[in-house]
């Protein structure tokens, strides 16, 4: 009886002791599926402007998605993987062969080649390449491929790979270019304007008329340019005229 008893002591305990590991295994599982989300919340938020994120292993030619938006293009081909692990090279060859304006960047596949980005992430926290494609779901057509060393072991290289959207950037820079080359025609018109006027003047003066300071311009042959005199112009229009007097006299006498 005792023994029975003794032994029915011993296999509670020992269920016990396996419930109490399984408790904590349950926990610390819970722990980590909330650090996962976590994670995937953080980089969601970091990756706002993003059309897709991928967190890449480099070495192991492994792929899997963090975010991709709906409209872009890959979302067709990727999204049924939902959490799964992907070829890499597979789908950016895919992608490259499917989407890319192969004359906007002829270097696309070199760029994100496994080898090529290893190598160049090894000394940089970032690179990246902007390319042209054919429109998403919404349009945008221009784009920014960025890859981000996350970690480097011996045996893996992860990185984190967005495409972003650069539709307003691009036109923002050509409006800006487009502003500057107007400028700078309408600088060189000014100036041939004002040097076929200036021919005819042997000195020419430039007067700010709220400060009353001056800049002289000399002749020199075809060309005028400023001499470097400088000064109060009342002060020296009042010298000018007197010496102007001084020589209408002399050539008198």
């Amino acid at each position: 009886m005792l023994a029975f008893v003794g032994g029915h002591l011993g296999s509670a305990r020992e269920n016990l002791r396996m419930l109490t590991l399984l408790e904590e295994k349950q926990k610390s599982l819970k722990q980590n599926l909330q650090a996962v989300k976590l994670e995937q919340q953080m980089l969601k938020v970091l990756c706002k402007d993003s059309t897709s994120v991928y967190r890449v292993d480099l070495m192991n030619d492994r792929a899997e998605i963090v975010k991709i938006e709906e409209h872009s293009n890959s979302a067709g081909d990727l999204l049924p993987h939902g959490q799964e692990l992907f070829s890499y090279a597979e789908a950016v060859e895919h992608y490259y062969h499917k989407c890319v304006l192969k004359e906007s960047a002829p270097d696309f596949l070199q760029f994100l080649d496994a080898e090529n980005l290893m190598r160049e992430l090894r000394t940089k926290d970032r690179v990246s390449r902007r390319y042209q494609s054919v429109p998403n779901a919404i349009g945008n057509i221009y784009f920014e491929a960025r890859a981000n060393r996350v970690q480097q072991t011996e045996t893996s290289f992860q990185i984190l790979l967005d495409f972003r959207s650069v539709d307003e950037i691009v036109r923002e820079e050509r409006e800006h270019q487009h502003a500057l080359e107007t400028a700078l025609t309408e600088s060189r018109m000014s100036y041939e304007v004002i040097s076929a006027i200036s021919k005819i003047y042997y000195t020419i003066y430039r007067i700010d008329l709220r400060t009353g300071y001056y800049e002289e311009a000399a002749s020199e042959r075809q060309m005028h340019r400023l001499t470097g005199h400088s000064g109060r112009a009342s002060v020296h229009m009042s010298e000018m005229s007197k010496q102007s007097i001084v020589a209408g006299v002399s050539a008198l006498c």
